[in-house]
């Protein structure tokens, strides 16, 4: 182990960091961390909204969600570039390229300053606004239904390996690191493993057994803590880490990973848009729903048929109710991999943000 983390803080790190250092990148970074007291706010409200579950006349707080986390794509939008120009040093249009969102000019030009502003905002801000027209208003494309349409097709290969990946691989995880939420697969998701569901129902009902795979209730194994299995990085985080700003960052995200909500994780560490930290969670993202769909196709664990929907309890509570002791055992052996995968991982980001506070208090 100690060789492994040797070779990839003296080989892989750097080229991560170069990575990560690009300004597009940076500036994600930046923008997802300055909109991080929203997302806390909003997955502390989720917790809350949890007691309407079981409280009758619990007051509806969905509101507050809505205008914290329901905004998070509209605070990006104007943070992304925003940060992208003052990453770039065009200064003198960030504002109005939050606004528009990309600008084509630099601010060296020759020809006066007042008409290089026009073309440094106004030009860029009618393309935005021509082009946003077009697509949605004459072409009428939606890009939410543009990502549900290209994952159609899994709709029929929903039971098979290449589905279960295609969804818990890339709509869960892989989408997930570039800060694209797991809830834009649900539409085709719900599709597929609510009629799933219902037919291993009615196959129990009828004293058969059930047939199918890929059923509501199978992220209990898949998602432990959220998706990509973070739990086991929001321990590290909380109970190993040496960086002041790793040990606040876990003592803040893991009640909420323990109950599944790790948008603070995954936009706080961060883990988004990260490369040393995206790697190990697109590796178990992978190897989770692998063995997974072993486990369920070979019937090491019984194929669901219960209804449990309350996704937002510890994952070992849901595991037993559609598994019994085998989906707690199944359970165990993805999270003990989860932690033996994000382990070295975690060791370089630690210690590198360490390095760089122990610089910052050396510089003070």
């Amino acid at each position: 182990m100690n060789k492994l983390i040797e070779w990839m803080t003296q080989v892989v790190a750097p080229k991560m960091n170069k990575i990560a250092r690009n300004p597009w990148v940076a500036a994600v970074q930046e923008g997802i961390l300055t909109c991080m007291p929203i997302i806390f706010i909003g997955s502390f409200v989720t917790m809350i909204g949890i007691l309407a579950e079981f409280i009758e006349g619990f007051p509806d707080v969905n509101p507050l969600i809505d205008f914290s986390m329901g905004l998070l794509s509209v605070f990006l939008a104007y943070l992304i570039p925003y940060n992208i120009l003052e990453k770039k040093k065009h200064r003198k249009c960030k504002k109005e390229a939050g606004i528009a969102g990309f600008t084509f000019f630099k601010e060296d030009s020759q020809i006066p300053d007042f008409i290089t502003i026009w073309f440094d905002t106004l030009i860029p801000m009618l393309i935005v606004m021509v082009t946003g027209w077009l697509l949605v208003f004459v072409m009428n494309i939606n890009m939410f239904d543009v990502i549900s349409n290209a994952f159609a097709p899994v709709a029929s290969i929903g039971d098979s390996l290449i589905g279960f990946l295609v969804i818990y691989f890339i709509g869960y995880v892989f989408l997930y690191t570039f800060g694209i939420s797991t809830w834009v697969i649900w539409p085709l998701e719900s599709a597929i493993v609510y009629a799933a569901l219902a037919e291993n129902q009615a196959a129990v009902a009828a004293g058969e057994m059930a047939a199918k795979l890929n059923v509501y209730g199978v992220t209990n194994y898949i998602t432990i803590g959220g998706g990509g299995c973070t739990l086991a990085l929001a321990l590290m985080f909380c109970f190993m880490a040496k960086s002041k700003k790793n040990k606040l960052i876990g003592k803040a995200t893991i009640i909420p990973s323990i109950f599944n909500i790790n948008e603070p994780l995954i936009f706080g560490a961060p883990v988004a848009f990260n490369p040393i930290l995206m790697v190990p969670m697109w590796i178990i993202g992978f190897i989770a729903p692998v063995v997974t769909w072993f486990a369920l196709n070979f019937n090491l664990v019984p194929r669901i048929s219960i209804l449990w929907s309350f996704w937002y309890l510890p994952k070992p509570i849901g595991a037993f109710v559609v598994g019994g002791m085998q989906g707690l055992i199944l359970l165990a052996i993805i999270f003990a991999i989860s932690w033996i995968v994000y382990y070295p991982f975690f060791k370089i980001y630690d210690k590198q943000c360490l390095e760089e506070e122990q610089k910052a208090i050396q510089k003070g």
